[in-house]
Parts: structure tokens; C-alpha cells; sequence
């Protein structure tokens, strides 16, 4: 699932990702926004917006591969 929009799917989404994290033993203790400073990993809302933002900038310098995106308008 790259890019979920619905509530619902990103809410099931950071379930795993909130399962996955308290598997740390040394960190069950913690919440879950506390375990994910002490891994060093950034939230998945911000891994989206992030990824959002990598591809404006992608289209606007015009530095896809066109062998492999098939975008018209990145010509």
C-alpha cells in the first residue's frame, strides 16, 4: 500500500507499523511516539508528506526517468 487516504487504511497501516515497534523489547514500556525518538524514525504522516514533496520536486525539475514513468507532462 504506498499511499493510503482513507482513514480507515492509514489507521490500519500504522497499526503495524505501532505492532512492529513495541516487538523492541527494551522499549515496550514506552508510547508509541516516545519509541519511535528513541529509534530515531520519523512518524508515517511525515514519511508521506515528505515523499509528497520529493515528487513535486521530482515533476518541477523535470528529473524523472521517462523510461520508467510514463508522465506526459514531464517532457
Amino acid at each position: 500500500m504506498w499511499f493510503p487516504y482513507k482513514a480507515k487504511d492509514i489507521h490500519e497501516v500504522e497499526n503495524v507499523q505501532k505492532r512492529a515497534k513495541k516487538q523492541v523489547r527494551s522499549l515496550r514500556h514506552l508510547d508509541y511516539k516516545q519509541r519511535l525518538i528513541k529509534l530515531n524514525m520519523p512518524t508515517l504522516k511525515y514519511r508521506r508528506h515528505r515523499g509528497d514533496m520529493i515528487e513535486v520536486f521530482k515533476i518541477l525539475q523535470g528529473i524523472y526517468d521517462k523510461d520508467v514513468t510514463d508522465m506526459g507532462f514531464c517532457t
